[in-house]
């Protein structure tokens, strides 16, 4: 099956390089990526010269449930690895860090839920001698659920997942945010440290 998958996906990556960069005399002009079906988007994380990994959102249907295949290359090692993680909601975006410092790449998919505020859904992947181990994303306190609304900003600071999203302590849908969250997430021992940050 690792094969098929691996081969299914050199297919769809020769088809998108040939979709790429045209030169021509004047100027180059970027051709728009079109992956063929079931394929949706296709997303490259480098760690480092030689390893790659390429994020490929697939399925067919409403953005309620699909599914992401990761592409590993590394190029020193002569390896070349597929791995499918079946997701909720609509893809948005992978990151790639090392939140735990030990060498090895953790791979995040970041997906959103088809409800009024877009709940965020956090998938990781920490990659050890090639195979990945699956780390479960910590949910919000039920006092911090209680003031939530969505709109979530992730991204990396200092090697850091970073969490930052409003508050609301009025149910009125239509009131203003009375307050900000910002979270930090590492990784201890295959678990999700967390550490709520105090902004100036």
């Amino acid at each position: 099956m690792n094969k098929v998958l691996i081969c299914v996906c050199a297919l769809v990556l020769g088809l998108a390089a040939c979709g790429g960069e045209e030169k021509t005399e004047n100027k180059a002009v970027e051709a728009k990526v079109v992956l063929p079906q079931p394929f949706k988007s296709m997303q490259k994380l480098m760690v480092r010269p030689g390893l790659d990994f390429h994020i490929l959102n697939w399925g067919k249907g409403a953005d309620t449930l699909g599914a992401v295949l990761v592409l590993r290359t590394d190029t020193l090692q002569q390896e070349n690895t597929a791995y499918n993680l079946e997701i909720e909601g609509k893809f948005v975006e992978a990151f790639n860090t090392d939140m735990d410092t030990d060498g090895n790449p953790e791979i995040l998919i970041y997906t959103t839920l088809n409800d009024s505020v877009k709940t965020p859904e956090l998938y990781c992947l920490e990659y050890n001698n090639g195979e990945p181990n699956r780390i479960k994303f910590p949910a919000l306190t039920s006092k911090t659920s209680k003031l939530y609304r969505g709109k979530d900003n992730f991204y990396l600071h200092e090697g850091k997942l970073r969490r930052a999203f409003d508050l609301y302590e009025d149910p009125n849908p239509k009131a203003k945010p009375t307050g900000k969250k910002l979270i930090e997430y590492s990784i201890r021992s295959n678990t999700f440290d967390i550490t709520e940050i105090q902004e100036n």
